[in-house]
């Protein structure tokens, strides 16, 4: 089993050393980004949340269809961070950029994503808030990418020892139903976003605590 790397907020002479995107000098927030990704152990592929660029093993999600009429949840994938060795708070606006591949055989069809952030404390989740992508008509072969936000008017507080969660479903319905060809739709997760549309990232402010 991989040794997990918590992520540090070291000091030097007082001050905080942290990596930030950019900083609201208004509300001492600093936005950070991290990558969606997957890795694979031996047979097992494991899905992490990143702050680097490096290219993960697999560009997209496995292929998994349907041919059902209603919409119907046909994956469900859970990202998570590395431990914070600090508490910290997130308030504000977190932006998830999501990039898909949709896919019909004969049929034609819809699907759509929902996004939710989460703390886990490697025995129980809690929802901090979630976003749900457009509607995609599902015609042909097509990639495409979606800007969601969630909006977090109360600061919420990740411990030392959680980790941030980011759970997407994948929703889906086809035209003609049973006897189809049914369709598909998968969720991007290259970091290095090396075909474009490929990627999935989520930014939000973060305040380190003492």
């Amino acid at each position: 089993m991989m040794t997990e790397i918590p992520i540090k907020f070291r000091r030097s002479s007082g001050q905080k050393l942290v990596s930030f995107d950019h900083i609201d000098v208004a509300t001492g927030y600093g936005y950070v980004t991290f990558y969606a990704l997957n890795t694979i152990e031996d047979a097992t592929i494991n899905y992490h949340l990143s702050s680097n660029t490096f290219k993960g093993y697999l560009a997209l999600s496995p292929k998994i269809g349907t041919t059902e009429t209603t919409f119907t949840k046909i994956e469900t994938i859970d990202f998570d961070s590395n431990i914070f060795d600090k508490p910290i708070l997130i308030k504000g606006d977190v932006i998830i950029q999501s990039g898909f591949e949709s896919e019909e055989g004969s049929d034609t069809g819809d699907g759509y994503r929902i996004m939710k952030l989460k703390k886990w404390d490697g025995t129980s989740e809690t929802n901090i808030g979630q976003a749900q992508s457009e509607t995609h008509d599902i015609t042909g072969q097509d990639l495409g990418l979606s800007a969601n936000m969630i909006q977090l008017s109360e600061a919420v507080e990740i411990n030392a020892g959680d980790r941030i969660r980011l759970t997407i479903e994948v929703w889906a319905k086809t035209d003609s139903g049973a006897g189809s060809s049914g369709v598909s739709m998968r969720v991007g997760i290259d970091p290095a976003n090396a075909t474009e549309q490929y990627i999935t990232k989520i930014s939000f402010p973060i305040k380190v605590m003492d």
